[in-house]
Order: C-alpha cells, then structure tokens, then sequence
C-alpha cells in the first residue's frame, strides 16, 4: 500500500503555540493520525482548516491521500475590570456592539434572553464585561476586533466590467458570494476595500476552489504590488481560496499604501488576482469576510491580526 504524507501548519508567531506530532510525516494509507494543538500561555487554540475544520481539538485525520491541516490561536482575554449587566431587556434579532479596544473578558452571570446573532465588535470599551446576572444567550454570540469589509467587486477582465458584492459579503448568506466570473481567465480579479489600512483579512469559504490556477495578492501605491504577509507563502490552499471555513490572511499594512478609486468608490484595496490559470472546474464561494485594522491594533494594544474571540452559544 502507499505512503502519505501529512503536513501541519501551525500559525503561532511569538510563541502562541505548538501542534502534534511533528511533521511533514509520513505514514501507511488507513493511518489514523490524532492532531492536537497546544496554546501557550496567554493563548487558546482557535480553529483548524485545510482536511480539518472546526474548533474541536484533538481531532482524527485518516491519511488515504497526501493530507494538510492548519491550525490558528488567538489571544487569551483576561479581566481587569467590571462593568455589572443587570435588568437587561430581551433583544431579539442582530445585536451590534462596538467594542473594539477591549483589552478584558466576558464572564457572565445575570443576563436577559437575547435570540438571534449577537455581535460584539470590540472598539471603544477599556473595561470588561464580568457581569453577575446574564441572560441565555440563544443563536451565535461572535466577539471580535475585526470589521466589516467596506467595498467588495468582482473584476471581469474580458470583457472588462464590475459586479457589486459589498451586501452579500457582510450579510453571512452560505456561498453567496462567487469570487470569480462564471468563466475565469487570467487577470479577473476579487477586490476588498476598506476606507483604511488594514491588518488582516477572514474569510468564510463555503466552497473551496477546483482546478490549476494561481492567485496573487496585491494593493495600490500608484501600481498594483504584491503584498507582504505573515502567512506562509507557501500554503497555496489558503492564498488560492482552496483551504474550507474560516480563513485568516496576515500582512503588514504597507506604508506606501494609499487610497485608490474603483467603480466609484475609494478605498485601500486588497486585491486577488487570477495571475496564471489552466482550468477552474470549482470557482470559490465566500460566505463572507472581515477586516481587521490598524487602528483597533493600535488601541488594543495586540499585535497586527491578533486578538480575535468567537464562541457560539447555543
């Protein structure tokens, strides 16, 4: 029988964690590996991709074929301060805090029924939720420092013409969002915009990419240049929107980096263009994406990219 091989990627820049066992590894096909990730102190784990997903760790992977996991941490919240919930009204529906500098911990205890998708988006508070009395919580509860994407298109080269996403992108619709024109060629392209520097950018693949094709990243200075990331080159399941579920790309926002005008609006652009292309049988559906940014950073105190809390109640 043949060998495969299994790769594991683990993101964890200043020491945010390890992962188990050492690879690239080979093993006999019908091997079950157990994959685990192990955060620092500090640091908790946060999600797999690749041929695995989800935020349960340990997990099993069985290796019939040449198989790659990535596995991503984020900073640990801890409390300082108190800021009490009590007497909180049911809310029903999309709940949208702004609490981007938060630099403490949600520790809840008396709170009102809150149904629906709760979000809080942590940007002006410096203190912590530590409440006695909170409510159940009923749907997703999502905190993080990251934002909405502020212009999303996607560019036909030939014949050359827009199409708007901006609304699908932020709304969270499963795979409403084809990344690519129904026939993708060399030099279409899949632009995100924000009306400031950014730091990182999530997706929520729905649907991977099919097909021998490359894309490259790039941003405005006066041309089109590719940019710098944090995240391996070398992960082209990531870069090439072939890696399923949450993904994180992070890169230091270029200081050459300058608003741009496209169809009408202007912003600093990130864009991911089709540079080579054979075939794409499968073209990419995003669910939907985030930016972080440079300002948030720069208050929370956290490094470029780092910090992002999500937890689903249920």
């Amino acid at each position: 029988m043949p060998d495969y091989i299994l790769t594991i990627n683990c993101y964890a820049s200043t020491s945010e964690g390890t992962c188990t066992p050492a690879t690239p590894a080979t093993y006999p096909s019908g091997t079950v590996v157990s994959v685990q990730a192990y955060p620092e102190a500090g640091y908790v784990f946060d999600y797999f991709t690749g041929n695995l997903s989800g935020k349960t760790n340990p997990q099993n992977i069985t290796m019939n074929a040449n198989k790659t996991v990535n596995a991503y941490f984020a900073l640990e919240q801890t409390a300082s301060d108190t800021l009490d919930f009590a007497n909180v009204p049911t809310i029903a529906g999309t709940v949208v805090a702004d609490l981007s500098a938060f630099q403490d911990v949600l520790n809840f205890a008396n709170v009102p029924t809150i149904s629906g998708t709760v979000v809080a988006d942590l940007s002006a508070l410096q203190e912590i939720l530590g409440s006695n009395n909170v409510p159940s919580i009923l749907g997703s509860f999502v905190a993080r420092d990251n934002f909405p994407v502020g212009s999303c298109f996607i560019y036909d080269a030939s014949p050359a013409g827009w199409t708007d996403k901006t609304t699908e992108v932020n709304e969270g619709t499963i795979n409403d969002v084809r990344c690519f024109p129904a026939a993708p060629a060399i030099n279409d392209a899949l632009y995100f915009g924000q009306s400031y520097k950014t730091s990182f950018i999530l997706f929520n693949i729905g649907t991977i990419g099919v097909g021998t094709y490359t894309l490259v990243w790039e941003y405005w200075n006066g041309a089109w240049t590719t940019i710098t990331t944090e995240t391996p080159a070398s992960n082209d399941d990531i870069f090439n929107l072939k890696a399923l579920g949450l993904t994180r790309v992070t890169y230091i926002a270029p200081s050459d980096w300058v608003l741009y005008s496209l169809n009408g609006s202007s912003k600093f652009w990130i864009r991911l263009r089709i540079s080579s292309f054979t075939s794409m049988s499968v073209i990419p559906l995003l669910t939907q994406a985030w930016f972080d940014t440079d300002a948030a950073a720069k208050y929370s105190g956290r490094g470029f990219g780092r910090g992002i809390m999500r937890g689903v109640l249920d």
